[in-house]
């Protein structure tokens, strides 16, 4: 099971896989389920990476259907894009195959994490319309590859790339240069999801180990975040920041909680077994 989370204003999406894609709308200020809505095919269905927009549509990467889509937070779809028909799937300049992960810039346009492997256009910009705009050096040189890119976060001008496949976190400016990465320490953990405060700190979720890191906007590492006694993280597949909270979404991707900057836990916000 493969889990994403996402959250603008006072509104906490929150997504997993098991065959369909199920979807839930939390309300955090009236601590309410606003919607929830499910979409599927004969094929299962891997989704993360989601993100929200200022006008509050959620874009959703498809990696089986290698579609991005569009949903209102009641789940009509209306919008997205994905390869021509009858495209040569392949790692090509232009070309959306296996989207990981996407997040929209100050332009409206989105960055797609691509691939299920190393890639050399692993990291894309489209405009929403699917006209493609750019795509993104590994490292700043031509012909790297990102491997593959597991998440992608905005703050700002500055786009911050988890590179699952080479241990990283790469970041670019929105116009894709490049402006510098932080590799993780052997046997650190592979990161799975990223995320961003105002202020500058980044904050990892890594896989198989279980851990959430935060880190500097110098890339350096600042402190693990450290559960309740009895409460241990299990399997973090997403994590997001809001205001100065980060949230963490664990135990299969059913479970939403609270950490603060400090790292220091302060509750339980969202539990699917609830609803």
């Amino acid at each position: 099971m493969f889990g994403g989370i996402a959250a603008r204003g006072r509104l906490l999406v929150v997504a997993d896989a098991a065959g369909e894609a199920r979807f839930h709308v939390f309300d955090l200020d009236d601590r309410r389920l606003a919607s929830r809505f499910t979409f599927g095919t004969e094929d299962p269905i891997d989704v993360g990476g989601i993100c929200l927009a200022e006008d509050s549509s959620l874009w959703v990467p498809d990696t089986t259907a290698n579609r991005i889509r569009r949903f209102s937070l009641f789940g009509n779809e209306g919008g997205g894009f994905g390869p021509p028909p009858r495209a040569v799937l392949r790692d090509r300049r232009g070309l959306l195959v296996a989207p990981r992960a996407v997040a929209i810039d100050r332009y409206a346009r989105l960055w797609v994490c691509c691939g299920d492997r190393s890639w050399v256009h692993g990291l894309q910009v489209f405009e929403t319309d699917g006209r493609f705009v750019l795509s993104v050096s590994s490292l700043g040189q031509r012909e790297r590859r990102f491997g593959p890119a597991a998440g992608v976060v905005i703050r700002g001008d500055e786009v911050f790339v988890a590179d699952a496949g080479n241990d990283l976190v790469q970041c670019f400016r929105d116009d894709g240069s490049f402006v510098g990465s932080h590799a993780l320490g052997g046997g650190a953990g592979h990161p799975s999801s990223i995320a961003a405060w105002a202020d500058g700190h980044a904050v990892l979720a890594l896989e198989p180990t279980a851990r959430v890191l935060l880190y500097d906007r110098n890339y350096r590492f600042v402190r693990e975040l450290v559960a309740p006694k009895g409460e241990p993280l299990r399997d973090p597949s997403g994590v997001a920041c809001l205001g100065d909270e980060l949230l963490v979404l664990d135990r299969d991707a059913s479970r939403v909680r609270s950490f603060g900057l400090d790292g220091a836990y302060r509750e339980t916000i969202f539990d699917a077994l609830e609803w």
